[in-house]
This record gives C-alpha cells, structure tokens and sequence, in this order.
C-alpha cells in the first residue's frame, strides 16, 4: 500500500483458488472448492453456476466459473465445510460437460 496525495492505493493480487469436478451418486457433476460442495444451477456459454448442495437448508452461497477458471464467489455459507470423508472420490477427468 502506498500514499499518493490525499489517495491510497493497494496493489491486487490474483488468487488461485483449487476446485475439483466430482460425480455424485446420481451422476450429477458436483464441484468443491474448499472442502464446500456445488451443483450446477445454470449454464450460459462457457458462464456456469453453482450453489451450495445445502441451499435447501438455508445456504445462500455459490460460485461461477468460466470454462475451468473460477471467476466469482459470493455469499457466506451457513454452515461448516464438508468433512473430507463426505466428499466424493474420483474427479472428473474431463473439464465442464457442455
């Protein structure tokens, strides 16, 4: 951070955030990201979005991704992070389905 004037500035940086493309039991395409699960809400393009697997419980929390870059996150969930034992094994090998 540094002073210009009556301005200060603050230098971003691009943070790369880790996700992985799961199956579910059902055979929907589920992503995590940070121990937090998603399932595909709608897909415009190569603009996907996910929400929260527990948004039935009140969870407002959800994530958009372009092609296989997370772009955006938004909301705070309403509850802790899946246990890594609930998290399905075997990601997906290919990137989004179309």
């Amino acid at each position: 951070m540094f002073w210009f004037g009556d301005f200060f500035f603050v230098s971003a940086q691009v943070i790369s955030i880790d996700f992985t493309l799961h199956k579910s039991k059902r055979g929907a395409l589920i992503l995590v990201c940070d121990g937090f699960k998603y399932r595909r809400d709608y897909l415009h393009g190569e603009r996907v979005s996910w929400r929260c697997v527990r948004r039935q419980w009140g969870c407002k929390a959800t994530v958009g991704t372009v092609g296989n870059e997370l772009v955006k996150l938004s909301g705070v969930h309403s509850h802790p992070p899946e246990d890594a034992d609930d998290i399905m094994a075997g990601p997906q090998d290919s990137g989004f389905p179309g």
